[in-house]
């Protein structure tokens, strides 16, 4: 069973090694959450998909987290229940909310947990679940200090693309280059000037760089907010 939800940096690793399991022979099942990515993605890649009701705690207002043991406990029965009827022989979390407790169901139910952390600083679900997983694996070295290092699962169709060599011949005019980064590694995308600082000064005028981010203040306020929350 694969425990992952919410953003595609969850979700679309955890379609990778479901694919992968697959076609070495495996049946896979998936736990998420119904008003997440994962609940429109997940069936179309063939898989089927279990629900439990679980959301993330971080801004919310004081009722929220006071309601918040509840909350755990019963997306935990849910999940238990879910586990109970599929039986899998493992349960593997790839990240988001879903994972705390699914993860929490599995080892109360014995079955082995095993982890990978997609970031270079692990997430709160992943730094709790470390503690009873049979397995941790991590994409870069430090996110955990004694995990094996094994990247990120990348999906077939992604590594069947033809190779800059092919894709670009007879191409015209700048190339354009596309980088996302989401949660912390957006704030250091943002800080940095593509186009005006270190290594990219030996392209002058050939490198260019055009973002899209937040106003300056919202994201301030957001990272002010978050910062006392915690």
């Amino acid at each position: 069973m694969v425990m992952a939800g919410g953003t595609g940096g969850h979700v679309f690793p955890g379609l990778a090694v479901a694919h992968h399991l697959m076609d070495q022979g495996w049946q896979v099942r998936w736990l998420g959450t119904a008003d997440r990515m994962e609940a429109d993605l997940v069936p179309k890649n063939g898989i089927e998909i279990d629900f439990i009701r679980i959301s993330g705690l971080r801004g919310k207002g004081i009722k929220a987290q006071l309601l918040a043991p509840v909350r755990i406990f019963n997306a935990w029965r849910q999940a238990r229940a879910i586990m109970k009827r599929f039986q899998p022989d493992v349960v593997l979390g790839m990240g988001g909310y879903v994972s705390g407790p699914g993860g929490l169901a599995a080892w109360s139910l014995g079955i082995p947990v095993v982890l990978h952390e997609q970031n270079g600083i692990a997430g709160l679900t992943n730094k709790w679940l470390a503690k009873i997983a049979k397995k941790v694996m991590q994409a870069f070295p430090g996110a955990f200090p004694h995990a094996d290092v094994v990247g990120n699962p990348v999906r077939t169709d992604v590594l069947a693309l033809p190779l800059p060599g092919q894709r670009l011949v007879g191409r015209q005019g700048p190339i354009r280059v596309l980088v996302v980064g989401g949660s912390q590694g957006a704030r250091v995308l943002n800080q940095t000037d593509a186009a005006g600082g270190g290594e990219a000064r030996r392209y002058g005028d050939h490198l260019a760089s055009k973002r899209q981010r937040r106003p300056a203040n919202r994201a301030a306020g957001l990272c002010r907010r978050r910062t006392a929350a915690a």
